[in-house]
């Protein structure tokens, strides 16, 4: 028989494994839509350069890794009060 704390255990990582599947599905809309956001502000702005869809995409999973980072880092130095 499974443990109720067992049980907990494999439920958060059935819910951590569906969280990391969804942002990782969600990259290459995100990178659009900042594609799209970069186009606009090119549009406008002489002085704005144009970006490509890769470019964006690589700029968008480098600011989620910062993301995560810092969440890390803040919850790490909250536990330590």
């Amino acid at each position: 028989m499974i443990s109720r704390e067992d049980q907990e255990r494999e439920d958060r990582a059935g819910r951590l494994a569906v969280a990391f599947v969804v942002m990782v599905l969600l990259l290459p809309a995100q990178a659009w839509f900042f594609m799209l956001t970069f186009d606009v502000l090119h549009d406008v702005s002489v002085d704005m350069p144009a970006f490509s869809y890769w470019w964006t995409f690589l700029l968008v999973l480098g600011l989620d890794t910062l993301a995560v980072a810092a969440r890390r880092l803040y919850i790490r130095l909250s536990y330590e009060e």
